[in-house]
């Protein structure tokens, strides 16, 4: 049997991490990589080529699977653009995932699925994420949209930044959260799936408040714990897909439930 290829655009820090499980995988064949502002030594070798977006020869385009991992960072339309124009040089063909962001949802109180309406004001960030999300869906049948809700790790955590506030408001809102190294672990249970889900939010399945997960938290990295505001409203992402009809094991299935040591290199 013929094993199939993958490309990944944008490997900055999560297509860093899927980019080194899939290389420990036998699933494909051979694996390529993109990158955008600067070459990294690291993932050269770690891919069979290495390329910056713009200079990817036509055969980049042409693997079987293609992820894209590039974050808006701040310039929605400018991010609704760049992915419009990549769609334009993938085959029709290919299966794209794309992974978005579950800020797509209102930011009302209340609980969010995948079928869940999304109706977002026009011109509002959520308005093109919803934008590109359309655009990988419509692109054909077995393309997907894999919506992430706040990463953490040991590496990349919320709580330093938080531990530096005096005062963190929402503190009885429920956190959305998914660990970074779930990301790669569902996404090869999704490659083995026959049936196909265009739309999925990932998301730890076990909330706590904000207050409660960073408290503890802080005190686990030995960092100041802030100040929470006793207030917040009831904002929550679930999936009914993850665990239901894709099995899947959350290492971090509560957020509250990590290691002690550095986990995330």
């Amino acid at each position: 049997m013929t094993l199939p290829n993958l490309s990944i655009i944008g490997c900055g820090y999560l297509g860093k991490i899927v980019l080194k499980h899939f290389k420990k995988t036998s699933l494909f064949a051979h694996i390529y990589a993109s990158y955008h502002h600067h070459k990294d030594q690291e993932v050269e070798v770690l891919a069979n080529g290495y390329y910056q977006l713009s200079r990817a020869p036509s055969s980049f385009f042409d693997s079987d699977y293609i992820f894209i991992f590039i974050s808006p960072r701040g310039n929605y339309k400018n991010y609704s653009s760049t992915i419009s124009s990549i769609l334009k040089l993938i085959p029709k063909g290919k299966r794209i995932i794309l992974t978005s962001s579950s800020s797509v949802y209102p930011r009302e109180p209340g609980v969010y699925c995948e079928k869940s309406p999304i109706n977002p004001d026009k011109e509002s960030s959520a308005f093109y994420l919803r934008d590109v999300e359309n655009a990988v869906i419509n692109f054909n049948e077995h393309s997907s949209v894999i919506r992430l809700t706040g990463l953490f790790d040991d590496q990349r955590h919320p709580a330093r930044s938080l531990s530096k506030k005096g005062s963190v408001t929402q503190g009885r809102a429920p956190v959305n959260l998914i660990h970074t190294h779930d990301v790669p672990s569902f996404l090869e249970n999704l490659l083995k799936e026959k049936k196909i889900y265009q739309e999925i939010n990932l998301v730890s399945p076990i909330h706590p408040s904000k207050k409660d997960f960073y408290t503890k938290e802080c005190q686990r990295l030995n960092l100041e714990v802030p100040k929470f505001e006793e207030s917040g409203n009831d904002r929550i992402i679930k999936s009914d897909i993850v665990g239901v009809e894709i099995p899947f094991n959350f290492e971090f299935s509560n957020p509250r439930l990590l290691l002690s040591e550095d986990i995330s290199t």
